[in-house]
């Protein structure tokens, strides 16, 4: 089971070489090397709320 608590990684990025490898990702995104989060600890949005914001 991966971080993501599926069998699969869910991360877009298919063609990065920590694809699937939850702790080399993890280490990647805490190093600074990326100013985000992984993909799969990010928050996740919903469409409603993105455009009830807009105005």
């Amino acid at each position: 089971m991966l971080e993501n608590g599926e069998s699969m990684c869910n991360c877009p990025r298919k063609s990065c070489k920590r694809h699937g490898n939850c702790q080399e990702c993890i280490e990647h995104h805490k190093s600074g090397k990326s100013r985000y989060e992984p993909y799969c600890k990010r928050s996740k949005k919903s469409l409603f709320s993105f455009f009830s914001k807009r105005k």
